[in-house]
């Protein structure tokens, strides 16, 4: 069911999943997406006074109460109607609707280009965060070419269960070998959100740190 969903542009289970899996060039369809809305994202465009220098959150240190003090210096604040999170100051925002009344959130770095990051709710049903990437990694792995897993592990998350794809493949569109960490963490009340961030593989761990930022970060609305 999955396969299916992936090739006409967006998995029922994932919300996503297609969007954000492939690459441009004749391996991803990102580009020819409906933008729903794009708009700025940077200290003068939200929550300006959470953007001041501050230390770096440590790798898998997730807080079960997101603090603002944990964003890194270069990274702000976005607040919508599903969560808070933290971004690179100056990437562009944009959304699309996915299935099952999802929404995908977008954060690009401005002019374009490979770097972005994405969050989006899971809804299939009753999924966990390793069964939900194992499930993503077969599709990944027909339709992604030159597709290469670089591990699949449980993480640490003092919300709970939690768990990390780190794979790579070559881009058509960007002409460069390109890396991605899918994140899946849970939000609280039983649901889980999927944080990916991907970017060129020679700028790594620069994924790394935009990916510990807005996971440390990240709270729902109402909730931060």
């Amino acid at each position: 069911m999955l396969t299916v969903a992936l090739l006409v542009g967006g998995a029922a289970g994932f919300g996503g999943w297609y969007v954000w899996s492939r690459d441009g060039g004749g391996t991803h369809k990102d580009d020819a997406r409906t933008k729903v809305s794009t708009a700025p994202t940077g200290p003068s465009a939200q929550d300006t006074s959470l953007s001041g220098p501050t230390p770096a959150p440590s790798l898998d240190a997730t807080s079960a109460s997101p603090s603002v003090s944990a964003l890194p210096t270069g990274y702000h604040r976005v607040s919508n109607a599903e969560f808070g999170t933290a971004v690179p100051d100056g990437w562009q925002a944009e959304t699309q609707g996915g299935k099952n009344g999802v929404t995908i959130y977008f954060f690009r770095e401005s002019g374009g280009g490979p770097r972005y990051l994405q969050v989006f709710r899971v809804s299939e049903d009753a999924p966990t965060p390793r069964g939900t990437l194992t499930a993503a990694e077969k599709d990944l792995r027909k339709q992604v070419p030159g597709y290469h897993r670089n591990s699949l592990t449980s993480v640490p998350d003092a919300r709970g269960e939690a768990a990390e794809l780190d794979y790579s493949h070559p881009s058509r569109k960007w002409g460069v070998d390109v890396r991605t960490l899918d994140r899946v963490i849970p939000a609280g009340g039983g649901q889980l959100y999927v944080v990916l961030t991907s970017g060129p593989a020679g700028s790594w761990p620069e994924q790394r740190q935009i990916q510990e930022a807005a996971v440390t970060s990240f709270c729902l609305a109402g909730a931060c």
